[in-house]
């Protein structure tokens, strides 16, 4: 974990793959103990670009992280997983996985789990253009943070954290940008080198540099953009920039066309710069969510529900057959109409999508 504040989400994997093998080792493959790992193993290959990875650790663990997962690693596993799930075009499950994440910390009273997920909820909606309704989960976070006075110091530091950039981040798309930059500089400003948290300084970098060319400074804005670039390719990361938002992409893409000719600085960090871009286009799909949406408004029938439910459990086709008295290619096609209907490509994908949406 402080590996990933210091900005090594490498380092911060293979650290994590460590615990959860030897967790895995000594205590169980099913073990408590390896949820925690495998929530910041996920982490690590989200933030470089891996996300079928992340999502393969993760999808199956989110019963038993509802049931007996800690604080850290609900908010981290549902974080990698509802980003996971809005790249790949998915936004209505990503917002039914941070709903889940609100409703649990709720539960257990864990105000920085819903703090997490009213954030990451509001941000999902930001980037999906609907600032009115980012606005009003913006509010709901306001709420949460003034009404939050009996947690840690440090839970509450990191709340207020997660509210200043979202303000900042609705700012700047509202066209209030000279308004964010003052903001975001002080804020920059105010952080001490070694004792801050690396990652909290590159996003308000990032925002920053937005700020600054949505207000037609782009020079200031290049040199900002340009030293977080620098920390960015020195430590391999990938998906911080792309989720920082339409107007730090739009920075980054105009940086790559149009690089200030004789700049060797902004030269040597073209080919990262334009592998970022690359990586972006890959994981667009706008009208994803909308196609999830359709076809999981389709219901599945009750035999649909019923060998889902037998394939959740981990039973292969031919014992889902025997468990029904139907054929092998009864249950073939049921498992087709599945997918289908859940927009999935894999049993695991349909089981995930299918729990996150309250299905099973």
């Amino acid at each position: 974990m402080l590996e990933f504040e210091k900005l090594r989400p490498v380092l911060a994997g293979r650290l994590a793959e460590h615990a959860f093998q030897t967790a895995r080792e000594h205590l169980g493959r099913d073990a408590s103990a390896t949820q925690l790992p495998a929530a910041l193993l996920a982490e690590s290959l989200y933030e470089q670009g891996r996300l079928e990875e992340a999502d393969n650790l993760l999808r199956f663990r989110i019963p038993a992280i509802r049931s007996s997962g800690s604080l850290e690693c609900a908010a981290r596993a549902y974080v990698v997983l509802a980003r996971v799930s809005m790249h790949t075009g998915q936004r209505d499950l990503a917002l039914s996985l941070l709903r889940d994440a609100r409703a649990l910390g709720e539960r257990h009273r864990w105000p920085r789990l819903v703090a997490v997920s009213t954030a990451e909820c509001s941000q999902i909606l930001l980037e999906d253009g609907d600032i009115a309704a980012a606005g009003d989960s913006f509010r709901e976070l306001v709420a949460l943070v003034k009404g939050s006075t009996a947690v840690p110091a440090a839970v509450q530091r990191a709340m207020r954290m997660q509210l200043a950039l979202l303000e900042f981040r609705l700012a700047i798309s509202r066209g209030s940008c000279d308004e964010a930059a003052a903001g975001l500089t002080q804020l920059c400003e105010e952080q001490t080198p070694g004792n801050s948290d690396a990652r909290w300084t590159l996003q308000l970098q990032l925002q920053l540099a937005a700020s600054h060319a949505r207000s037609n400074r782009a020079p200031l804005a290049r040199d900002i953009l340009t030293r977080a670039l620098k920390a960015g390719a020195g430590n391999g990361l990938c998906m911080s920039f792309i989720d920082a938002g339409q107007f730090v992409r739009e920075l980054i893409a105009t940086l790559c066309h149009e690089p200030p000719v004789g700049d060797l600085e902004i030269l040597d960090l073209l080919p990262y710069s334009r592998n970022l871009l690359r990586h972006f286009a890959r994981t667009a799909t706008p009208n994803g969510s909308k196609r999830l949406t359709n076809e999981v408004n389709q219901p599945l029938t009750k035999r649909e529900s019923g060998v889902l439910q037998l394939i959740a459990d981990g039973l292969s086709n031919k014992r889902i057959a025997q468990h029904l008295d139907i054929t092998p290619e009864t249950v073939k096609s049921h498992a087709k109409n599945i997918f289908f209907k859940l927009a999935a490509q894999t049993r695991a994908q349909a089981v995930s999508r299918a729990e996150a949406l309250g299905m099973i």
